[in-house]
């Protein structure tokens, strides 16, 4: 992922080095009727992405007690210190606008979809494969990022569309998979 020290796009596997894996791994699948998940590939596993408190997900908390919707999108509304020193608990985060704006376009995309309007669960990452949507989601809620690295890249116009265009082309490339092999189960 794009994140922490030195947050260098050229650094994750390319588009066609990821179809590539996910080629390998239903290779795998397949031939050995056993079950492996790969997170960058297999949204189709967990019905989409689970950051943000989405039900049977997580959201993650770092060693600060900055409370992030998943440890790859390093953006915090809240801090849990705080939370809990303000009478609140986790219910705090979870109902925080950010998170529900996430879950939000969780439930739109695929969670809560009929399976022939799911969006592409190989594409499934809001921060990764979404970037032009999860910016949006980030200038609306203004989270603050919890690290350098994190606000450098949230600021970084060359960054945002490198990974938008990232994105455009896992769409691009697995498309056509998604609609054949999930979609209409060929």
């Amino acid at each position: 992922m794009p994140i922490g020290r030195s947050y260098t796009i050229e650094l994750i596997p390319t588009p066609e080095q990821r179809l590539f894996m996910w080629e390998k791994n239903r290779k795998i699948v397949r031939e050995r009727k056993i079950f492996i998940a790969d997170f960058w590939n297999d949204g189709t596993v967990s019905d989409g992405c689970i950051s943000a408190g989405r039900t049977g997900g997580y959201f993650y908390i770092n060693w600060n007690g900055d409370c992030a919707p998943c440890v790859f999108a390093p953006y915090a509304v809240h801090n849990i210190n705080e939370v809990y020193k303000n009478g609140g608990n986790l219910n705090t985060v979870l109902n925080s606008e950010f998170f529900k704006a996430i879950r939000k376009w969780q439930d739109e995309y695929a969670y809560k979809q009929p399976k022939e309007k799911k969006g592409n669960l190989i594409r499934t990452c809001a921060i990764r494969d979404h970037y032009g949507m999860y910016h949006e989601v980030l200038k609306c809620h203004k989270p603050h990022p919890i690290d350098k690295d994190a606000r450098d890249a949230l600021n970084d116009e060359e960054y945002r569309k490198k990974l938008t265009a990232y994105g455009e082309r896992i769409e691009e490339l697995t498309k056509g998979i998604w609609e054949k092999e999930y979609l209409q189960g060929k």
